[in-house]
């Protein structure tokens, strides 16, 4: 805001208590609240999230009638005052809203009320910008006093100047609001976009083009006769056992069953070319060290486990071994509050640390071999075919949907030849970070609209957004009125008030 030298000629710097009456709110006993179809609406913090920016509240779920705003000593507040949070962290997320019937405020909230001298539309776009946070008083419950808030200075400029810069507000507001609304449908049509992909990633299209050109390409089936050898090589040096050497189940006529593959590939059971597949270790763990990490259920997100969010595990030295996850390793959330968590899938990446364990809400799957990609498994388990059988799949119980780890071998596998596999993730990791890309340029696109937005205030409140009344008056040849007059005015008609009501007071 400028300094009161820089103020714009024709302009006068006032206080907020000059250009508007602070009212604060009464309260609103649980005996007079929800009844509807009364005179006055009675608003509380929480509506003041109910508009956005700009648009008026007229309407709440609690309204009063006159009788009852006398008995609460309520205050009726009139048409276009401003109101706002006075108490809490409500205060920190600085909405302020127009009122757009007369209404009355709970005590947790205040109402500026502008006199003649200022548009209610400018007032409310100037204390937009005025983080009331620094005027609220440093106890363990912030608050505001209308005495602070009275002393705002606010930069005022002639009422016909008023009019031109509200106008030039919206009209710029409402390009970047449009602009934001095309911004909003971006991550959905990005949702659907992935989907897409997994989708065509999991039924052959996305690689059709790929068969073509590499007619030689090997069978899948070569991939069971290949993971039967490793299998019995693990088990001569002593690796594996041999009840592990079994040959993977393949689905016969899946596609009619599911959907139709490539002929190149096999549908197979998921549990039949899986090394192992083990619940996490359920030890209460501790937010602090010492002890060995363990995840935290929220680790794990689609084709995401953030090795950064875990607890601490004590004296679980006799569980590492077997808890302890590996690079490749596959997660799946065995336990969720949602459908749209439970069964999620995320391969383990770029593993540093020697010691991270994972929970009994996670259920952790390994290959016994090298003829399938952990990364394409992952992504077919998330395609929306997989992710509905495993939802199908999953009970519920006391508020949680949960899988068990039958449920994940019961699932059925689109098993392309390897080589294919490898071009899938390559051809899913590029389009999957193409939408990165986008996602990350339009979170910077509605950064910058909200960056525009304050500095379109900012020119607003010094003047410098439309031509000022006094140089439109010099170019037209013509008389005009300065804030300075007008503030004058509403002195004098203040103090002619007070001296009526003391003359009648005398009197009586």
């Amino acid at each position: 805001m400028p300094e009161r030298s820089e103020v714009p000629e024709g302009w006068e710097y006032a206080n907020l208590g000059t250009v508007a009456e602070l009212i604060s709110g009464s309260g609103f006993p649980l005996e007079y609240q929800e009844k509807t179809g009364q005179k006055y609406p009675f608003y509380k913090v929480g509506n003041l999230g109910e508009v956005k920016s700009g648009q008026y509240l007229t309407e709440s779920k609690h309204t009063i009638s006159e009788d009852t705003a006398s008995e609460l000593r309520a205050k009726i507040i009139p048409k276009d005052s401003i109101v706002f949070a006075k108490i809490g962290m409500a205060i920190a997320l600085n909405r302020r809203r127009l009122i757009g019937v007369p209404s009355c405020i709970d005590n947790n909230m205040m109402a500026a009320v502008p006199n003649t001298s200022i548009l209610s539309q400018y007032l409310l776009r100037f204390l937009e910008t005025i983080d009331f946070m620094q005027y609220s008083q440093a106890t363990t419950v912030p608050s505001l006093r209308r005495t602070d808030l009275a002393e705002i200075k606010v930069p005022l400029p002639p009422l016909a100047e008023q009019h031109r810069i509200v106008a030039a507000i919206e009209a710029l507001f409402a390009r970047l609001d449009a602009a934001n609304a095309r911004l909003e449908r971006v991550p959905g049509i990005l949702k659907q976009f992935r989907q897409a992909v997994l989708a065509a990633a999991c039924d052959g299209r996305l690689t059709e083009d790929w068969r073509a050109e590499n007619p030689n390409r090997e069978n899948g089936s070569v991939i069971i006769s290949r993971i039967v050898a490793e299998r019995k090589h693990q088990s001569v040096i002593g690796n594996k056992n041999k009840e592990r050497i079994v040959t993977p189940k393949i689905i016969q006529n899946g596609y009619e069953e599911y959907f139709e593959i490539p002929s190149s590939w096999l549908w197979v059971n998921f549990g039949t070319v899986l090394g192992e597949i083990k619940n996490g270790i359920s030890i209460k763990p501790h937010n602090d060290p010492p002890g060995d990490r363990i995840l935290r259920i929220s680790a794990l997100r689609a084709r995401n486990v953030n090795l950064s969010d875990y607890r601490y595990l004590r004296n679980s030295e006799i569980h590492i071994k077997s808890y302890q996850l590996e690079d490749n390793d596959l997660l799946f959330t065995r336990y969720s509050g949602s459908e749209e968590f439970v069964g999620i899938c995320g391969l383990v990446r770029g593993l540093k640390d020697n010691v991270i364990l994972y929970p009994d809400k996670l259920i952790r799957v390994r290959f016994d071999h090298q003829q399938i990609l952990p990364n394409y498994v992952e992504l077919f388990y998330l395609n929306g075919f997989a992710r509905q059988m495993i939802i199908d799949s999953s009970k519920s119980s006391a508020g949680q949907r949960g899988i068990s780890g039958k449920n994940i071998r019961d699932l059925p596998l689109a098993l392309p030849p390897l080589p294919e596999q490898h071009e899938i993730v390559r051809r899913v990791d590029a389009l999957f970070a193409l939408a990165d890309r986008i996602e990350a340029e339009v979170a910077a696109a509605r950064a910058k609209t909200e960056t525009m937005r304050q500095s379109i205030l900012a020119r607003a409140f010094s003047g410098r957004l439309v031509p000022t009344e006094a140089e439109l008056a010099r170019r037209e040849g013509r008389e005009y009125e300065p804030a300075s007059v007008l503030l004058e005015r509403i002195r004098s008609g203040e103090r002619a008030k007070k001296a009526g009501k003391e003359s009648q007071s005398t009197l009586t």
